[in-house]
């Protein structure tokens, strides 16, 4: 994978609207969710995840905030 590949995998894990390709990798719908991007190459059978982080948003400082607090199981993450 080159950088420009990998910049892409990563902008799309925070997308609403992700990419149903990057290249020659497709999108998964079944496979992925709001906190992970599955993307399936069939000619090469590899696959990538990529796992989102803390978006800017104040949910994920909310969230960020309760883990500090150890309150992380009341959060819509746990």
């Amino acid at each position: 994978m080159n950088p420009t590949e990998l910049k892409q995998f990563i902008n799309n894990s925070y997308s609403d609207d992700r990419s149903k390709f990057v290249n020659e990798f497709q999108y998964d719908e079944d496979l992925s969710n709001n906190k992970a991007a599955v993307y399936y190459n069939p000619n090469s059978k590899q696959s990538t995840i990529t796992h989102r982080g803390t978006n800017a948003t104040l949910v994920d400082w909310q969230n960020n905030l309760a883990m500090g607090l150890g309150l992380y199981d009341y959060t819509n993450r746990a």
